[in-house]
């Protein structure tokens, strides 16, 4: 019964060159974007008219980063500090950005959350269709 017994495997040989697996990938990676072009202009769309309503929360929202602190943001939106808090913690409570844990400054660091954008989309886009006031509209 040899379906029982493993049978060692023959080592496989690395390819010495990795370019053609590397134009393999970008030509995936290429028709992804392609494919994804009109939902991430219609997320975007959506960001900007149920979320970052102003230019202050626009400016912010360009200025988040992984390494600003909320009154780093404050300062580049030119807006009050609490203004940027507040901002701050809409976009945590919507799962638009992540805290990023910093030992050496002060205040809340975020960085944007790539899976809870898309998380956010779907929602806004299943809530629209079921007739519902999508997150994050008022």
């Amino acid at each position: 019964m040899t379906f029982l017994t493993r049978q060692p495997r023959e080592p496989q040989a690395e390819p010495e060159d990795h370019g053609e697996l590397l134009r393999l990938l970008r030509s995936i990676d290429s028709r992804l974007a392609l494919l994804a072009a009109p939902q991430e202009a219609d997320l975007c769309a959506r960001l900007a008219s149920e979320v970052l309503r102003a230019g202050g929360r626009q400016a912010m929202w360009d200025a988040i980063d992984g390494g600003r602190t909320s009154n780093d943001l404050a300062k580049a939106a030119k807006v009050s500090d609490r203004f940027a808090q507040m901002f701050v913690n809409e976009l945590l409570a919507l799962g638009l950005v992540r805290r990023v844990e910093r030992a050496s400054k002060k205040g809340t660091v975020v960085e944007k959350d790539r899976i809870g954008l898309v998380q956010w989309y779907l929602a806004s886009v299943s809530s629209e269709t079921a007739g519902e006031v999508p997150p994050g509209r008022v």
